[in-house]
């Protein structure tokens, strides 16, 4: 995996790419989206997203089956599995 562009700290390597657990409101309610690929700083844990990525996650909570007491859904990127 390459860097990325940079957190903003002047001593970043640049991000790497990691998928994350990422918590997101909806509704006044958490919902745990897991295996979110993101841009993880090494230094400092600084997170980013992609367009790419924002608009998928839209999708998926906008079509999320269920309204479970602590919601939990699994990214899928749109992709062939494997």
């Amino acid at each position: 995996m390459s860097p990325s562009p940079a957190c903003r700290r002047p001593d970043c390597p640049g991000l790497s790419d990691w998928r994350i657990v990422h918590p997101v409101q909806v509704d006044g309610q958490t919902v745990i989206v897991d295996e979110v690929p993101a841009g993880v700083c090494l230094l400092c844990g600084e997170t980013r997203l992609s367009g790419e990525t924002r608009e998928r996650l839209e999708q998926l909570l906008r079509s999320r089956p269920n309204r479970a007491r602590i919601p939990f859904l699994e990214f899928d990127d749109g992709g062939e599995p494997g």
